[in-house]
């Protein structure tokens, strides 16, 4: 009788433990976590889809060929990346060429030519002459140009449904409203806590004397339903995981790329 009252109480706290672990296994927030993991990854594996890009053509904003109403745009900035490009010759807007040599990081240590650069110029873009102010060809700036691309979801609506399948807008943001940026940046960090994937921004474009014009951010509104911010979350982790597409090759025979020589 003993025996048969020790071998229930065995099996008892068996099966306590089996259901306490099925139970926890299947939590819904446990598996909402791992597929979102598996989700970015997933991206990451695969090639990105090319998006559109909004310009600045002499200070006009434009999305998909048309010019941006009051040349203003709520956006969702769900992600940043440093670019470098070095281009062979003049500007030609009627010929526009890729760069020879290329580089995309999060972080600016990290820039180094992309394997799909026809002309590497050197191993990492730190220590690069042409990545040294007085190597251009004309005046004392850089040969390769230094800017950022901006990763963007429209923010109109502001749903969480139309959020998700929305597409992604890119944009190159020029040197000379870089600064602009990282004062944007900085003043959400310090002031909102927020990051700028979690804010409305309103994107514009004004006149400047000395760079004909330049790129604006201001905050909107910060974005506080849980539903839209579990959606933008998982487009800025999907987007900072996805891979830049590469220029394309210019078919064209490419000169030689010549670093300014520095006078003394």
């Amino acid at each position: 009788m003993s025996e048969e009252k020790v071998i229930e109480s065995e099996v008892t706290t068996e099966v306590a433990t089996i259901d306490a672990t099925s139970i926890a296994v299947a939590n819904p927030n446990d598996w909402e976590a791992r597929l979102a993991q598996f989700a970015v990854a997933a991206v990451a594996s695969e090639a990105a889809p090319a998006g559109s890009f909004i310009t600045a053509k002499a200070g006009v904003l434009q999305w998909q060929g048309q010019a941006v109403a009051g040349n203003k745009l709520d956006v969702v900035i769900i992600d940043s990346v440093f670019e470098n490009a070095l281009y062979e010759g003049d500007y030609d807007p009627d010929n526009p060429t890729s760069p020879v040599c290329f580089a995309f990081a999060h972080t600016e240590d990290d820039l180094k030519p992309h394997e799909k650069s026809s002309k590497p110029q050197h191993e990492t873009c730190a220590g690069c002459p042409h990545n040294e102010f007085g190597s251009a060809e004309r005046g004392k700036g850089k040969a390769c140009k230094n800017i950022r691309r901006l990763a963007m979801l429209s923010a109109s609506p502001l749903e969480a449904s139309a959020l998700e399948g929305t597409e992604v807008a890119f944009m190159k943001l020029p040197v000379t409203s870089s600064r602009n940026w990282i004062n944007y940046v900085n003043t959400l960090a310090t002031i909102d806590k927020r990051p700028p994937f979690a804010v409305v921004t309103t994107l514009g474009a004004v006149p400047d004397p000395k760079t004909q014009f330049k790129i604006t951010f201001t905050k909107k509104e910060i974005v506080t339903d849980g539903e839209v911010l579990n959606v933008l979350f998982k487009r800025h982790d999907a987007q900072k995981a996805t891979a830049i597409p590469p220029y394309q090759a210019n078919s064209a025979t490419e000169k030689p790329v010549k670093a300014k020589s520095k006078k003394f």
